[in-house]
């Protein structure tokens, strides 16, 4: 067994060979933990900050900055549309603005007519969740089910489409985009409300855009899916008739 005076001793030759650093955000003096010099590029910004306080500070701005500098990229890589993703909060009208400010990032229902904005809408949303360090994912839903058909498997007449749905549901907070434009089957109702109960009972933010409202969701899908929608994400907000995409090309088609 050493003694204590050889494990002191130990120690000090250690200490004498680590590396010492002068904290950029405190000034204080520490020492790498690492025993020999070439070992220094192992370090990176660790050499910079002390490693408690300052280094989990750092890492946190690093974290704030990349996710306000790449949102949109990191929105293109969950599956959400190119076509909106140029659309901010300063972009939107005065209108847009206020609902904007009103979501609620527990969850939502977006319905109105073809072209009053709602996708547009949820993915300035996302885009303001993004900054603030959440993962938000996208899926139209008539694609999604598009994908599901294909799971389809001919020889044993069965859908293989349990890891699609569940990939979808596991989602920290995900889009459910044009909820109701596909076209009505029993299989269709029971992959939806699998999806859409998997996150109810998960407790999961989901955030849902349509054309129909609740009633025509419950008599056109499953009054289970409108009553789980309407908890998820409490009263529909109702963007109206008017089409802003002819409105923006002076009402021709």
């Amino acid at each position: 067994m050493q003694s204590l005076e050889n494990m002191r001793q130990q120690e000090k030759e250690r200490l004498s060979k680590c590396l010492v650093y002068k904290c950029v955000r405190c000034g204080n003096d520490f020492q790498s933990g690492l025993v020999v010099a070439q070992d220094i590029k192992n370090l990176g910004d660790n050499k910079n900050y002390c490693p408690t306080g300052c280094y989990d500070e750092y890492q946190t701005e690093r974290r704030v900055k990349y996710y306000s500098e790449n949102a949109e990229k990191i929105l293109f890589e969950h599956n959400f549309p190119k076509r909106f993703l140029m659309w901010d909060k300063e972009t939107l009208n005065p209108k847009m603005k206020k609902v904007l400010d009103d979501l609620d990032p527990a969850g939502f229902f977006l319905c109105g007519k073809t072209g009053s904005g709602k996708t547009c809408l949820s993915v300035v949303f996302a885009k303001e969740l993004t900054k603030t360090q959440k993962n938000i994912y996208f899926q139209n839903v008539p694609e999604l089910l598009f994908e599901i058909k294909g799971t389809f498997d001919q020889e044993n007449k069965v859908f293989n489409d349990y890891g699609l749905i569940c990939k979808w549901a596991e989602k920290p907070y995900l889009i459910l985009d044009d909820l109701g434009a596909e076209k009505v089957t029993e299989y269709v109702r029971q992959s939806l409300y699998t999806l859409i109960n998997k996150r109810y009972l998960d407790n999961l933010p989901t955030f849902i855009t349509s054309n129909l409202s609740l009633d025509e969701i419950s008599a056109r899908l499953d009054d289970r899916i409108a009553s789980r929608i309407f908890e998820m994400c409490g009263q529909p907000i109702n963007l109206g008739s008017e089409d802003l995409r002819l409105k923006k090309h002076g009402g021709k088609q």
